[in-house]
Parts: C-alpha cells; sequence; structure tokens
C-alpha cells in the first residue's frame, strides 16, 4: 500500500529539493538520465545532494520523525541501506533515539561475511528509511532479505517517491509493504510550473513521461 503525504507537505519538501539542486533536469532534446532501473528519464532526483546542505536535510528528518510519530509506526530498529541511505537512516534513528542497522547490497565477502550492519536480533521489527524509491521493486529485494534473517519489516519511508509506475502498488501488496513518502514528481513538476527557467516543451516531455514512463522510454 501507498500512503500519500498531505499536499501541503510534497509541496514543501519539493521545494526544499529544488533549493538545495537535488533536482535534476534534462532540457527538452537533450540526453535522458539513466535510473538504476535501466529506464531513461527526462527528470533525475539525487539524493544524495541533501547531505551537503544541513538547513534543508533537517527539514527532511523533521518531516519524516513527524510522520513516524503522527502515523504511530512501531519499530526496533531504523533501517538503511548501502550506500544512499545510511546517512538518512543514521539521523531519523538519532532524532528517535532508536537503535539503527543498515544493509549491504551483498555480503561484504570477508570476516564474518555480514549483510546486515549493527546489532541485529532475529523477530524485531525494522522500520526502513530510504532517500529516493522508483518503482519499489529494489526495495522489495532488501526486505526479503531482512525477512530471511528473522526480521519484521511492513513499512518503507521514503523521501521521494517516482509515483508514476501503475505497478508498483501491486509490487508492494505483494511483498506486504507500506511504502510511506514526502514528496513525488507531480509535487515537483507543480513547482518547477512557477519556474521560468523551464520552457514549456521540458515541462511537457516531463509530463508525458510520468503519465506513462514505460511508454515514453518506448
Amino acid at each position: 500500500m501507498i500512503i500519500n503525504p498531505k499536499a501541503e507537505t510534497g509541496l514543501k519538501i519539493a521545494r526544499t529539493l529544488i533549493e538545495a539542486q537535488a533536482i535534476l533536469v534534462a532540457q527538452s532534446g537533450k540526453a535522458p538520465f539513466t535510473l538504476t532501473s535501466g529506464r531513461k528519464s527526462p527528470v533525475y532526483i539525487d539524493g544524495k545532494k541533501l547531505i551537503s546542505y544541513p538547513e534543508h536535510r533537517k527539514k527532511i528528518i523533521s518531516e519524516i520523525v513527524t510522520s513516524i510519530q503522527t502515523r504511530g509506526l512501531e519499530f526496533d530498529y531504523i533501517g538503511g541501506i548501502e550506500s544512499g541511505s545510511i546517512a538518512y537512516a543514521a539521523w531519523v534513528a538519532e532524532a528517535l533515539d532508536a537503535p539503527m542497522i543498515y544493509l549491504r547490497k551483498k555480503p561484504k565477502g570477508f570476516g564474518k561475511q555480514a549483510q546486515i550492519e549493527g546489532e541485529f536480533k532475529p523477530g524485531s521489527k525494522v522500520l526502513m528509511v530510504e532517500d529516493v524509491t522508483s518503482d519499489g521493486q529494489s526495495k522489495v529485494t532488501f526486505t526479503e532479505v531482512l525477512r530471511q534473517s528473522g526480521g519484521v519489516v511492513e513499512d518503507i519511508f521514503t523521501i521521494f517517491f517516482y509515483n508514476s509506475f501503475d505497478y508498483t502498488e501491486q509490487i508492494l501488496q505483494k511483498a506486504d509493504i507500506h511504502l510511506h513518502y514526502l514528496s513525488s514528481w507531480p509535487f515537483v513538476l507543480e513547482m518547477l510550473a512557477q519556474e521560468s527557467d523551464f520552457s514549456q516543451d521540458t515541462l511537457s516531455d516531463i509530463t508525458n513521461f510520468l503519465r506513462a514512463p514505460d511508454e515514453w522510454n518506448a
């Protein structure tokens, strides 16, 4: 299930991301960006950019913490994933005075061959914190790593969700995962429409991508 933010929150975080220059837009006719999934996109979110902007990241962390508390999400650990979300998971864990763990993309190949780092107890509930989520499939993959190790994962909180792939809901439901997020491309597009730096052709190209990303790629 996808839990949407309030419009006010979505727009505020979109503005924060734009101010931190974390939103990258290919001008109309230019080569698009390549996502982790291999898909092409006329827009790209650089979630790691925020780590260099203290005031902006404080706003982000504050919103995540408020949402977690307001929604009454239960957890024993805050979890991050190598490497993009480790910093955010650490800041959220610090704000909530909570234990933290993180997952490597694969076992480290030496020592105890760990993929889960930190003091993790099987049977514990983990609230995952991520920077960016596109179609949700990679998040489900890491969720399964935790579950196979005895962890309980029901909720993932991401700063930015693409919210443009119509099969994401099905992926999440099959994995029995609730995805919470702060902002998405529709909110960003609304904010970009107020900027004078972007032509109507560029905005139209982004709109077409958001409506049907797979068809846009084809």
